[in-house]
């Protein structure tokens, strides 16, 4: 039995590695028991062409019409929010405000994965030779984001470990200075759930996130925990064995928290 109802981490077909349609999601998270959703595609960006991992910026207001139109439709049966999983760059901040401040979206996620420069995307373990620099950058980029105020919470914290399958004294600092800065901002992390339903049946290990290492300093801390389903297909939300997680987190001892997501005024005035 699972003890939260929420799930704002959901991708859409849109996005090049992710199937299935819009209403596939809703249908599919409605059947596993949620009462909140949120979609939560890789931010579209202008100028910023990644094939197979963002859509491209023409098909901005599609997204955000499809969302809309769902959100109507199943008001009394699950309610849907419009929101992006977006990395932290100074660059992007500004575009990130306008987005929430135009009424459109309702919330965003910070997920790192790569480095903004130049109107385009660099992964971390492309950009940067050695594990220790990788990771370094990494955590400045996840520190910042949770200090800029524009971010729900923080996605896959634990992220780091596939640049290098290691624990060491850099997963260590890597682990403290994010739980430091989840407490100094207040922003949530999220347990993440795409890596280890690869297995279904358990958590990976040490070797993979969720990182049993990285959510135990993490408890250390007091940290507030969300958990994200991450989906990429609508059978992931029944798929899913949530009572993995549940277990982790008890393990774990973590401070398990049901996140807080407003609609938009332009949302919220449907009648």
């Amino acid at each position: 039995m699972r003890s939260w109802d929420y799930n704002y981490h959901s991708h859409t077909y849109r996005c090049g590695h992710a199937t299935g349609q819009d209403e596939d999601y809703v249908l599919a998270a409605i059947k596993a028991g949620f009462k909140k959703m949120g979609f939560s595609d890789h931010v579209i960006i202008k100028d910023c062409v990644q094939p197979n991992i963002r859509a491209p910026y023409g098909e901005l207001e599609g997204y955000l019409h499809s969302v809309d139109i769902l959100r109507r439709r199943y008001r009394g049966v699950i309610d849907i929010y419009t929101g992006f999983e977006a990395e932290y760059s100074p660059l992007l901040i500004p575009y990130y405000k306008e987005l929430l401040s135009s009424g459109k979206v309702d919330y965003l996620i910070q997920g790192q994965h790569s480095v903004y420069e130049h109107g385009g995307m660099v992964w971390y373990s492309r950009k940067f030779s050695d594990f220790k620099t990788q990771v370094e950058h990494y955590v400045d980029d996840c520190v910042k984001g949770m200090e800029s105020g524009v971010f729900l919470y923080l996605a896959h914290p634990d992220f780091f470990f596939i640049f290098d399958h290691i624990w060491d004294e850099n997963g260590v600092k890597a682990a403290k200075r994010i739980a430091e800065a989840s407490i100094r901002n207040d922003i949530p992390l999220e347990v993440n759930m795409a890596k280890a339903r690869l297995g279904i049946t358990d958590c990976p290990s040490f070797h993979d996130y969720p990182s049993h290492d990285f959510w135990d300093i993490v408890s250390s801390y007091g940290c507030k925990v969300v958990f994200g389903v991450d989906a990429h297909a609508p059978r992931e939300y029944t798929l899913t064995r949530y009572e993995v997680f549940e277990e982790f987190a008890r393990q774990h001892h973590l401070n398990v928290i049901n996140p807080i997501v407003k609609h938009s005024p332009l949302h919220s005035d449907d009648k």
